[in-house]
């Protein structure tokens, strides 16, 4: 599980922020599990990066929440599928 998951650089795909440690707690019914994934990840550069956050996900599992912590703040997550963020992406440089 440690080499699939990365926090990298948006312009250059670099990793910028080791993954530290993760914890992960699950509760199973049947067909379905419900998964909780903590990864602590530390910023090696000097300043705050502009990143990407890449989590390569089974056949058939669905993400239903995603929240970051940076210090103090806490941030809830927007999910895009690739086509989407490409369109809003391209229609952003114009």
């Amino acid at each position: 599980m440690l080499g699939i998951c990365a926090i990298t650089d948006k312009r250059t795909g670099k990793v910028f922020c080791p993954l530290q440690n993760v914890e992960v707690r699950a509760v199973i019914d049947r067909a379905l599990a419900e998964v909780t994934l903590t990864q602590n990840y530390t910023n090696a550069s000097a300043g705050n990066i502009d990143a990407v956050y890449t989590f390569p996900l089974p056949h058939g599992a669905e993400v239903t929440g995603f929240k970051v912590k940076i210090g103090g703040n806490e941030i809830n997550g927007e999910f895009r599928d690739k086509e989407t963020e490409h369109s809003q992406s391209h229609k952003r440089q114009k």
